[in-house]
C-alpha cells in the first residue's frame, strides 16, 4: 500500500520547455536581440548536457548559470554576453508557470489518497514560486530541492534526506513520478521506490520504470 508520492516539477507538472522558450524570447526582446531559428534547439541541447553533468556531480548549478548561455550563443551564432542574458532569462523563468496537461487533475486525485512532495534539482524559491503561481502548491505537504537538501537527484543522499524529513515514511510505500530517466527513474528505482515514468516527450526510449505513461492522468489507473 502506498502512502507517499514524490513528484518531479519541470516537464512533469510544469512545462519547462514552453516556459524556457517564452523566457528566452522575452529576454531577446528586452535586449533587442534577434531570435534565430536555431536558438531554442541549441538551448535544449546545451541545457540537457549541463544538467546531466550536474546529476553526475561534475558541475554545480552556479557553474551552469555562468556558462549556459555562453555556450548556447556560441553554438547559435549570437553575439551577446551570456551571463547578462542568463540573469534576465532566469528572472522571466521564475515568473513562468505553464502547466502540463492534466497536472491539476492528477494532483487533486493524488492529494485525496497520499501525501505528495515535490522533488526537484532546481532552486527552492524559484520552484515554490512557480508552483504557487500555477495554483499547484496547495497540493503539497512539502517541496524538496537540491539546493536545500545538499545533494542532487539521482544521488542516494538526496532521497536519504527526504526520508529524514518525512515522519513515518517507508521506502516500500513511496512512489517516484518524473520525466527524467536518470534523475527520477534510475535514482528512484535504485533507492527502492516504485517508479512511474512520465514520457513527456513521447520518445521511444526504453525505461526500467515500474509504470510508463504518456499522459499524466493515466497515472490514476495505477495509484
Amino acid at each position: 500500500m502506498f502512502t507517499t508520492v514524490f513528484i518531479d516539477i519541470d516537464n512533469t507538472l510544469l512545462d519547462f520547455d514552453k516556459c524556457a522558450k517564452d523566457s528566452i524570447k522575452r529576454a531577446c526582446d528586452f535586449f533587442s536581440l534577434a531570435y534565430p531559428k536555431n536558438l531554442f534547439a541549441e538551448f535544449i541541447k546545451t541545457n540537457d548536457m549541463l544538467w546531466g553533468m550536474i546529476e553526475k556531480g561534475t558541475l554545480t548549478r552556479e557553474e551552469l548559470h555562468k556558462i549556459r548561455f555562453e555556450l548556447v550563443f556560441k553554438s547559435a551564432g549570437v553575439n551577446f554576453d551570456g551571463q547578462t542574458f542568463e540573469k534576465k532569462f532566469r528572472e522571466y523563468l521564475r515568473e513562468s508557470h505553464e502547466k502540463v496537461d492534466g497536472a491539476d487533475e492528477l494532483l487533486f486525485y493524488l492529494s485525496k489518497k497520499y501525501r505528495i512532495y515535490a522533488v526537484s534539482n532546481a532552486a527552492h524559491k524559484e520552484q515554490a514560486t512557480r508552483l504557487e503561481k500555477a495554483g499547484l502548491y496547495k497540493y503539497f505537504s512539502g517541496v524538496f530541492v537540491s539546493d536545500e537538501i545538499g545533494a542532487q537527484k539521482p544521488n542516494k543522499e538526496f532521497f536519504d534526506e527526504c526520508f529524514k524529513r518525512i515522519p513515518n515514511c517507508k521506502i516500500s510505500e513511496t512512489v517516484m513520478i518524473g520525466d527524467s530517466l536518470s534523475a527520477d527513474i534510475s535514482g528512484g528505482k535504485e533507492y527502492g521506490l516504485f517508479t512511474v515514468w512520465f514520457n513527456f516527450k513521447n520518445t521511444g526510449a526504453k525505461s526500467t520504470a515500474d509504470v510508463t505513461v504518456n499522459r499524466l492522468t493515466d497515472i490514476k489507473k495505477y495509484l
